[in-house]
Parts: structure tokens; sequence; C-alpha cells
């Protein structure tokens, strides 16, 4: 089953806002290329002098503050 059969059957998104969704994991996708050089462990490496190591979801919140949307 595909994520935008999932998301029907639960009716939890539109079609609009699955499209919102979308560009969203995109621009997610491509600030985690151009933010991280190393993955290790279950951890990225970010791209900064000092090596700093975060999960996924730490990186989502990092995405989230950074491009000013909002926290869980």
């Amino acid at each position: 089953m595909t994520l935008k059969e999932k998301f029907e059957k639960n009716k939890m998104l539109t079609n609009g806002e699955i499209k919102i969704a979308d560009d969203y994991a995109i621009e997610f996708g491509n600030w985690i290329g151009k933010n991280t050089i190393s993955y290790h462990n279950g951890k990225f490496r970010i791209n900064t002098l000092t090596p700093v190591f975060l999960t996924s979801e730490q990186l989502l919140e990092q995405f989230k503050k950074e491009k000013e949307l909002w926290a869980r």
C-alpha cells in the first residue's frame, strides 16, 4: 500500500494536503543532503566544524527550527 493510499484509507489528508506533505518531504530531503556529511549507527553527522551527531527525529526538529516551521 502506498503512503497516499494509507492517508486516503484513514481519511487523514486531502489531495492538496498530500501535495504539501510531498513538497515538505522533498525540501527536508534536500536540506539533509546539504547539511549532513555522513550516516553511522543510526545518526547523521551534520556539517559543522565540531562533530555533531543527530538522530532522524533531531534532524527534523533542527530543520523545523531553521525553516521556522511548527515544532511537534
